[in-house]
């Protein structure tokens, strides 16, 4: 139809992604067509009763069928407020001064990834992120076992990355420890960070692995 206007796309994908499987295709036609019915009148109109639906309706489904993947995000928003804090009341001058250091995180992180990516596949990286999000996403046993060894083998090289890492470091200050004097604090705390990067990823990817756990033995229980 040439005067068919599409209702706004992110706010059709979030009704979509937050529904019930049964739900999703007749309740988004409805809202669709009354969606038409009001752009021919008044398109600003239109748009935002739209959204006010998406809201209402999500609001009443979301819970029910992602409950999985918000409590895990509010607990990584927790632990992250948490980390926050802790760093936040520990060093008197900018966090990002003291905290951050990007070679620590680039020694830590893509080769933890790689190496996971190595041992297991991309499709399971990818299955992996997917099952935190998608509480319906179907597979099978064996690919829940991929992306749980694909968390496991992240969160595990991460720390021995780490660890070898901030032995290198620690060579490298008694090796020159005259030389770095002055200096010595700093780089003791470049060798920790990269540990602490490391178990922060470990925490992450534990709690992860867990869920796709807990996902294997619904499965399971079912079969």
């Amino acid at each position: 139809m040439a005067n068919y206007q599409q209702p706004p796309k992110l706010a059709e994908r979030f009704l979509r992604w937050s529904l019930p499987e049964e739900l999703k295709e007749p309740l988004l036609g409805d809202l669709a067509e009354e969606f038409q019915l009001l752009h021919f009148s008044n398109q600003a109109c239109a748009t935002q009763w739209y959204l006010k639906q998406v809201l209402r309706t999500s609001n009443q489904y979301i819970w029910q069928t992602k409950k999985g993947i918000l409590m895990f995000v509010l607990s990584l928003f927790v632990f992250s407020a948490m980390s926050y804090m802790a760093l936040w009341f520990s060093v008197d001058g900018s966090i990002g001064d003291t905290f951050a250091d990007l070679p620590s995180l680039i020694l830590t992180f893509p080769p933890a990834i790689l190496f996971a990516i190595g041992v297991t596949s991309v499709q399971d990286m990818k299955n992996a992120f997917a099952l935190l999000y998608n509480d319906e996403l179907a597979l099978s046993s064996l690919q829940m076992q991929n992306a749980k060894q694909f968390y496991r083998v992240l969160g595990n090289t991460a720390v021995l990355m780490s660890i070898f890492t901030a032995f290198i470091g620690a060579v490298a200050i008694a090796v020159n420890i005259e030389n770095v004097e002055h200096e010595f604090g700093p780089a003791l705390g470049v060798c920790m960070l990269v540990l602490m990067y490391s178990f922060g990823l470990k925490t992450v990817c534990y709690a992860a692995e867990q869920k796709v756990q807990y996902r294997l033995n619904s499965l399971n229980a079912v079969t």
